[in-house]
């Protein structure tokens, strides 16, 4: 992947799996018009080691915490409008989110996870019903992962990341943070370019 970094980007979650997924979210979320072009140029990814799912990991699907931020900051985007600042938008609403009452944080949480399982459940039904629940033992996995799903549904905790953190101060500590580093993160950038020069200028590539 290569990317035209002369103007800000998005910076990465520092953490959990999922990290590119949450980038290309924030990418489109901070910006709109931006475009994406395809290179006929790339680089093969050959992992040294073959990497096979396991059943488990496909049946027993639980949102990780940046698929949660994913799910946050696809709802605060609804509301955009023409010549928002996208940063302050997303930044603030995360920041408000976590910082405010633990109630409505709990509740919004879990309308969205809740949300996320239901797409999953019907998206499986429509696929089962699709090929008849074909081949067999592909069938059985859907049916497996359904009633995963809906059990997950009935826990009390099922709005909590499943890599962490469970602890719901936490939680919102993190979900804080990343809110405020994507709110500072346009003056970061200025900044940066600001001494890059002089940095640079020292620089010797070899």
């Amino acid at each position: 992947v290569s990317f035209d970094a002369r103007s800000v980007l998005p910076p990465f979650s520092p953490r959990g799996r999922n990290q590119d997924g949450l980038w290309s979210v924030c990418l489109s979320a901070l910006h709109p018009a931006a475009i994406a072009a395809y290179p006929s140029i790339s680089v093969h990814h050959a992992p040294a080691d073959p990497r096979k799912p396991e059943r488990d990991a496909l049946v027993r699907w639980n949102p990780r915490l940046n698929d949660l931020l994913i799910l946050l900051v696809n709802s605060l985007r609804v509301g955009f409008r023409s010549g928002d600042d996208q940063y302050r938008v997303i930044g603030s609403g995360l920041v408000r989110l976590a910082g405010g009452p633990r109630g409505e944080f709990r509740a919004y949480l879990a309308e969205l996870v809740a949300h996320a399982f239901a797409g999953r459940i019907a998206a499986l039904e429509a696929q089962y019903d699709a090929f008849a629940g074909q081949p067999a033992e592909w069938g059985e996995d859907c049916i497996a992962a359904i009633e995963y799903a809906k059990m997950q549904l009935e826990k009390p905790d099922f709005r909590l990341p499943a890599d962490g953190p469970r602890d719901e101060d936490e939680l919102a500590r993190v979900i804080r943070s990343f809110g405020e580093m994507i709110l500072m993160w346009p003056v970061a950038f200025e900044a940066a370019k600001s001494v890059a020069g002089e940095l640079l200028a020292g620089v010797q590539v070899t």
